[in-house]
């Protein structure tokens, strides 16, 4: 059954944050101070706000607290937060949840901090926020094309700021996704080349896999992808038979490391592939399964016991996906937060943003702002309410009951 949710929606510039423990709704532009109050000449009172809904004041992040507190019973004792949002490239969606992140660092003791982007590049950005060496804005090349913005480098400068003052107490960056198989080859390939009696053999098997020779990402044939899910199986077996052995010439931590470039190759190649047959179902299937096991073990071998929030797209944290059977483009995948859910139980909550109106900038297709206004779903039902921002737990039975009758008629 799938899991109620709890939402935060912001009324002016419209959005708001949808939480499978956790809803949150923010606005969408960057202001200096965002004012909960009736437009000038109202007569008419605000609609009455239904149990588990809670008036916000916005989402700049330099707004105090107080408003952002019934969030902390929703979340309870979550060490992941994850933080949605429901499309990418929306700097207000940004602001939103990097106001919840600093929330959550200050307040709640978060430290660790994981995004949708490959992880090489994303170690960039980590070096940056602890050790300040270099810019900012050098440290965001790398990232996907959509988290190169104004509120991104806002969030990673406060990082900076808070482990400058904080150098005991750190916050850290990492990525988790799984789209570079060619760095992945070639580091899979130097981790054998140490241990493995014949590691020439499985060269042309990894070079095979999609991207892993040139990192160009491309349809590819089935020879090559099924030379390459051969390769990769012979390699989990030899981690496996192995183990031991390994770690005695190399060590744990190298063996885990490329355990995790090993995952990363197997869920990229089933991504390609997918798109290659127009299976876009096992394309997400394979790549959100890849994320969700790519994060658990970073953050076991680098940040383990560190509560960590968690920043994709809505779709990749919610649980129970599999229920979505109409969903028109993941069909009925397993959504990253299905598998973390699985994992971590009741440690896992994630908090999703959507908007009434909403207007993004596309980083390839379109120079001018793209504009998307919702009318049907809670979008609506929530925008009724005229608030700046809400934080709605829909799991009170009054908030789930209004929101579920309005998503389905």
């Amino acid at each position: 059954m799938k899991t109620p949710q709890r939402l935060l929606f912001l009324r002016r510039r419209g959005f708001f944050l949808v939480v499978s423990l956790a809803v949150a709704v923010l606005p969408m532009a960057a202001s200096a101070q965002v004012e909960v109050r009736r437009p000038l000449g109202r007569v008419t009172p605000w609609p009455e706000l239904p149990a588990g809904y809670h008036a916000v004041l916005g989402s700049d992040p330099n707004l105090p607290f107080d408003d952002l507190e019934p969030l902390a019973e929703m979340l309870g004792n979550a060490s992941f937060v994850a933080l949605g949002e429901s499309v990418h490239a929306s700097g207000g969606f940004y602001e939103a949840k990097h106001r919840v992140l600093r929330y959550l660092v200050e307040e709640r003791g978060f430290r660790a901090f994981g995004i949708e982007s490959p992880w090489e590049p994303a170690d960039r950005v980590g070096a940056y926020v602890t050790t300040g060496e270099g810019t900012a804005e050098d440290a965001l090349y790398g990232l996907y094309n959509v988290w190169q913005a104004q509120s991104v480098l806002d969030m990673v400068e406060w990082m900076r700021e808070w482990n400058g003052t904080h150098p005991e107490d750190p916050v850290h960056f990492f990525g988790f996704d799984v789209m570079h198989a060619n760095q992945d080859g070639a580091a899979l390939l130097a981790c054998l080349h140490d241990v493995h009696p014949d590691v020439a053999s499985l060269a042309a098997g990894i070079t095979s896999c999609a991207g892993a020779g040139d990192g160009i990402w491309r349809p590819i044939n089935e020879a090559d992808h099924l030379a390459c899910l051969a390769t990769l199986d012979e390699v989990q077996a030899f981690f496996e038979d192995n183990r031991d052995d390994i770690i005695a010439a190399s060590s744990e931590e190298e063996l885990d490391s490329a355990w995790i470039r090993l995952v990363s190759l197997q869920s990229h190649q089933g991504f390609v592939w997918g798109w290659t047959v127009d299976d876009i179902e096992a394309a997400y299937q394979s790549r959100d399964w890849g994320m969700a096991e790519v994060f658990i073990r970073i953050h076991r071998l680098r940040f383990s016991g560190l509560k960590t929030v968690i920043w994709a797209h809505n779709w990749h944290i919610a649980q129970n996906t599999p229920v979505m059977e109409t969903d028109a483009e993941f069909g009925v995948a397993a959504s990253m937060g299905t598998h973390l859910a699985a994992e971590l139980g009741t440690d896992y909550a994630p908090v999703a943003l959507a908007a009434h109106r909403t207007r993004i900038h596309w980083p390839w297709f379109e120079p001018e702002p793209l504009e998307f206004v919702f009318s049907s779903g809670v979008e609506p039902r929530l925008h009724e309410y005229q608030r700046t921002a809400l934080l709605v737990d829909s799991t009170a039975p009054v908030s789930y009951t209004h929101l579920r009758a309005h998503e389905t008629s």
